[in-house]
């Protein structure tokens, strides 16, 4: 069943490739592929699609996916502790920006020398692509 799962992801992953001149390294050239760009954060070893536009914050994006993928980023680098699944023991992200979050997304952005603002714009993105193997 695991591999069946596996080959079924690297397939998605390879069509996608092909399609779109996606890279699962992180951004490719715009020149190459035209006006379609695709970034990826791999965490745990699963690739996780995002736009580094999005801009997750207090008066910006609040909830959702982009919301998850950070906190799952933050978990990642050891900034961020969600409840674990009872199950699976894998730590949950809840998909709200609330007060745990944005502290974690300071600390992380003064670790890396940015702007410990809290808001997660295109170079605190960048800076996950890069802590986040």
């Amino acid at each position: 069943m695991k591999k069946r799962v596996l080959a079924f992801f690297v397939m998605m992953l390879l069509i996608a490739t092909l399609c779109t001149g996606v890279s699962a390294s992180g951004p490719v050239d715009n020149e190459s592929i035209g006006s379609k760009q695709a970034y990826f954060i791999v965490i745990d070893g699963e690739p996780y699609s995002y736009s580094p536009y999005i801009i997750v914050g207090y008066n910006h994006n609040v909830t959702g996916y982009h919301v998850g993928l950070v906190q799952r980023a933050l978990n990642n680098v050891n900034y961020y502790h969600p409840e674990a699944d009872c199950y699976s023991g894998k730590s949950i992200p809840d998909e709200i920006f609330g007060p745990d979050t944005y502290e974690a997304v300071k600390k992380f952005q003064s670790f890396c020398g940015l702007t410990a603002d809290g808001m997660v714009g295109t170079d605190t993105w960048s800076a996950f692509e890069s802590w986040c193997h």
